[in-house]
């Protein structure tokens, strides 16, 4: 435990170069979080390390491979002294465009095989363009539906409130009415009550109740119009004589007066 703590506050003491460590409880918790963090911090640390020395031999690799091919272009009569500034110009950008590329050399085949992996993240951003260009217009367009159907409810809802403040009067009215009504509906619950207690009391002929009456009231209407063919035949005899001598007497008359209108008929027809 000691030599655990010894190592973990040596550690502390590196990481905080100098400066006081600040004070921290000591128990099983805090020593556990501390070599965690102590083991994590050296895996980290060795990582940096291995990279720096990579980085360091790369640097190295490519200091000799450029001397390598500056004594070949000296020998060359190709050395960067003998070309001309434009010739520096383009070698200067064919560098940058080395670096931009990512390549791992300046050979031709290189370049190529950045300029098509460089088409080829182009197209693949363009494709990129053109979908979330395709995407914005159909937001575009849900947007401008939403717009129109936001605009239509709230032009509903005004006129709701519109109606709702016009109809608000009335119902309150009719609110007023129905309880009045409700107070009289038991009001005349209350009297018929007491109503028909007193009709038993009395012993009332049921015959005399409103439903019997309204009962009889139709059954004679009903009879009424039963009665109104019968009465019309019996006032279409009253027209008859009453003996039956009296009805011969008058049949005859009217046998004489057939006669007498066909011969008057006659009589114009042959004038004419």
């Amino acid at each position: 435990m000691e030599e655990k703590l010894q190592e973990i506050h040596s550690w502390l003491e590196r990481l905080f170069d100098g400066q006081p460590v600040p004070q921290y409880e000591v128990n099983a918790t805090t020593m556990n979080m501390l070599e965690n963090l102590y083991k994590l911090n050296q895996v980290c640390d060795n990582d940096a390390h291995n990279l720096i020395e990579d980085v360091k031999q790369k640097a190295l690799e490519y200091s000799y491979e450029a001397l390598r091919l500056s004594t070949i272009l000296s020998t060359l009569g190709l050395d960067k002294s003998s070309l001309s500034q434009s010739g520096n110009v383009s070698l200067n950008n064919l560098a940058k465009i080395a670096l931009i590329l990512k390549l791992k050399d300046t050979s031709i085949s290189s370049y190529y095989c950045g300029i098509h992996h460089l088409a080829r993240d182009t197209r693949s951003v363009e494709r990129m363009h053109n979908m979330e260009k395709r995407l914005i217009d159909a937001l575009t367009i849900k947007h401008r539906d939403s717009i129109v159907k936001s605009s239509a409810l709230k032009r509903t809802l005004r006129e709701l409130t519109d109606h709702a403040a016009e109809t608000e009067p009335k119902l309150e009215q009719r609110l007023r009415e129905t309880a009045f009504l409700g107070r009289k509906s038991q009001e005349y619950q209350k009297i018929i009550t007491e109503l028909k207690k007193a009709n038993k009391e009395v012993n009332m002929d049921p015959s005399l109740y409103h439903s019997n009456l309204v009962k009889r009231a139709k059954d004679l209407q009903m009879l009424k119009e039963e009665l109104a063919p019968l009465q019309a035949k019996w006032k279409s005899y009253h027209s008859l004589p009453a003996d039956i001598s009296l009805a011969k007497v008058k049949l005859e008359e009217a046998k004489q007066e057939m006669v007498r209108l066909e011969m008057e008929l006659e009589r114009r027809i042959g004038s004419i």
